[in-house]
């Protein structure tokens, strides 16, 4: 009696096919083509892939709106900032400008007030000038009138009222 190899039963699963196996999965493979293995993968991938890349996708339309909002928001920034700067520049200009006459005036200021001082000085001056002057006009009348006083006794009273009369 020959040793025969036992057949491929379901007890030995790991030993080596044997050539009914063979047959049995080519059998398998022309009555179910590849095309048929892949649909069937795909089947159970696709919802698998789809998911992630639905829910992505969600994602990114929310975002790519935001960035469009964000994008007329920097627009209108610069477009801001364009016209703060021309304000701003304007603004410099017309400070420097009234800086500049704000400083002629207190020049002239200052100016006007060396002058009025002088002119006080001048205007002192000069009254204590007039002062002294009709002071001695003061003190010659009343020198004139005691020598008028004084005349008088020695003269007469007609003589008195002719020399009245002739001034």
């Amino acid at each position: 009696m020959e040793a025969r190899p036992p057949e491929n039963t379901d007890t030995d699963a790991f030993a080596a096919p044997t050539n009914t196996a063979l047959d049995a999965r080519a059998e398998f493979f022309q009555r179910h083509p590849a095309i048929t293995h892949f649909t069937v993968l795909a089947l159970f991938l696709t919802p698998l892939a789809a998911v992630p890349y639905l829910l992505s996708k969600r994602r990114i339309s929310a975002l790519s709106r935001r960035l469009d909002e964000l994008s007329a928001t920097t627009t209108a920034l610069r477009k801001e900032l364009k016209t703060s700067a021309t304000e701003n520049a304007t603004r410099k200009v017309e400070l420097h400008r009234t800086s500049t006459s704000l400083e002629a005036a207190r020049s002239e200021l200052i100016q006007l007030r060396r002058s009025l001082k002088q002119l006080r000085t001048e205007c002192d001056a000069s009254e204590i000038t007039r002062r002294n002057a009709l002071k001695q006009l003061l003190e010659e009348r009343k020198l004139t009138r005691q020598a008028e006083t004084g005349i008088a006794s020695f003269c007469d009273t007609t003589f008195i009222a002719d020399i009245g009369f002739l001034q």
